[in-house]
């Protein structure tokens, strides 16, 4: 094996390790993924649909779907203790969705007009990494 490519392949090993150092330094906020959700109350019963939650930079942005009623995220916050409030609206009504993040739970109270009720959202696994294959062996 000549000196350049040796040299290419140690740079190259060095750019990989230095590039996986940074991806992990910026690993994902606790809250964000997605959510499988139940939201109650005496007036409507239970209704059950998937939120989405995502930082982007400092920002949060939401997503709703496979809701019985076509929900638009229109904010999204998070605080320092994880306290998040989704605000959204349905058939021209402002929706607030409230709760405590903790342990892949976010569990509140959410509040339409004059109905409101409880919510819990459970946290979907992230989906892992696949698997790196084996190096292969030199020959």
């Amino acid at each position: 094996m000549g000196k350049g490519l040796c040299a290419k392949i140690g740079m190259w090993m060095a750019v990989m390790l230095l590039a996986g150092a940074g991806a992990m330094a910026q690993s994902p906020h606790p809250v964000a993924g997605k959510y499988a959700v139940t939201a109650s109350s005496p007036e409507l019963g239970e209704i059950k649909f998937q939120i989405m939650l995502q930082k982007d930079g400092e920002n949060w942005k939401g997503a709703i779907k496979d809701s019985p009623m076509p929900f638009e995220v229109t904010s999204v916050t998070v605080d320092a203790d994880n306290k998040v409030t989704i605000t959204s609206g349905v058939e021209g009504t402002s929706v607030v969705i409230a709760g405590k993040f903790e342990a892949g739970k976010i569990t509140g109270d959410w509040k339409a007009g004059d109905m409101g009720g409880k919510w819990v959202a459970i946290q979907e696994a992230a989906e892992a990494p696949a698997a790196a294959a084996p190096a292969a062996a030199a020959s």
